[in-house]
């Protein structure tokens, strides 16, 4: 009876693990908690699982807001600020990820050519070089190595280049605070 109850704890285990294997959101580089400092040449998204690039789509579009609706401070926008970007941003996301044809859309900043890792848990992403500070998006649609598909998106903050000094003084302070 007890190898039974093993066995059993056993299969829900491996069970709950093939539930659980998607190509999950990890990380997005550059920045801490979405905030960078000066325009990034480039965004990469980790995921928890190797991504299939023939079938995944990978956008970043910069978000449109009036001159009231940014954030007062881009290296550290208020949960209330992000919240409301956020519900902006699912908008966006859902119709930019809908498009097939958008490599000239106006608000797109990525070059529209992803690099994959080796083991596909990592996608880059070229981004404009005159990227201007702001919030943008960065998005997804993906088909992982074990066809379950995911959609989702990321808030990115770029703020305005500062002088090299204080550009370390703010990462250094965002990162202790982690």
């Amino acid at each position: 009876m007890r190898r039974l109850h093993r066995t059993a704890f056993a299969v829900a285990l491996a069970m709950t693990g093939v539930v659980a294997a998607h190509a999950d959101f990890l990380r997005l580089e550059p920045g801490i908690d979405g905030v960078v400092v000066g325009a990034p040449s480039e965004v990469t998204i980790h995921f928890t699982m190797g991504v299939e690039a023939r079938f995944s789509t990978f956008k970043v579009y910069r978000l449109e807001l009036e001159a009231d609706a940014h954030p007062a401070d881009l290296t550290a926008p208020t949960e209330r600020e992000r919240m409301r970007l956020e519900a902006l941003a699912a908008s966006l996301a859902a119709a930019a990820l809908e498009r097939d044809d958008d490599a000239d859309h106006p608000q797109r900043v990525d070059d529209g050519a992803p690099t994959m890792s080796g083991s596909n848990t990592a996608v880059t992403l070229g981004l404009d070089d005159d990227l201007a500070a702001g919030v943008y998006v960065v998005m997804w649609d993906v088909l992982a190595v074990d066809a379950h598909a995911t959609s989702a998106h990321r808030l990115l903050f770029v703020a305005p280049a500062q002088d090299t000094e204080e550009v370390r003084m703010v990462g250094a302070s965002v990162a202790l605070t982690m």
